[in-house]
């Protein structure tokens, strides 16, 4: 009866230890790590402008690829920073000739409106697919 009575109490000192912090974390909820950087969020990046017609205009087609006829799809991930900026431009599968033109590009493009995890901007990572044609 005694080891009863410990364990109940040993429980019930728990349960109020822990019960106002059960009721605080149901009430808030958890903001986004100012340094991680995302993939997916609530509300994703997007280009206050139409995204193909500035690629269209603004990708140069590289002289000697156009003399060896290369053409294809280049993809490049960068970061839309929380203040919308374009950072870290990377090619994560390219075709040789065609990248820096792609990297170039992408690096140039006006602010995109950031994305957004709990109603904080936040960094997010994303790619998209340049293509080349001739």
């Amino acid at each position: 009866m005694r080891n009863f009575q410990q364990l109940s109490i040993a429980l019930f000192v728990a349960f109020c230890c822990l019960a106002p912090g059960l009721r605080a974390g149901a009430q808030t909820t958890k903001q986004p790590e100012a340094a991680a950087e995302y993939t997916i969020v609530e509300q994703m990046p997007e280009a206050p402008y139409n995204f193909g017609e500035y690629l269209g205009k603004n990708i140069k087609y590289p002289a000697q690829a156009l003399k060896d006829k290369v053409q294809g799809v280049v993809y490049v991930s960068f970061q839309v920073a929380p203040d919308g900026s374009i950072k870290d431009v990377q090619v994560t599968k390219g075709i040789q000739g065609l990248d820096e033109e792609a990297v170039r590009a992408i690096a140039a493009m006006p602010a995109w409106l950031p994305g957004k995890q709990g109603g904080v901007a936040v960094p997010v990572r994303c790619q998209v697919p340049v293509r080349f044609r001739l």
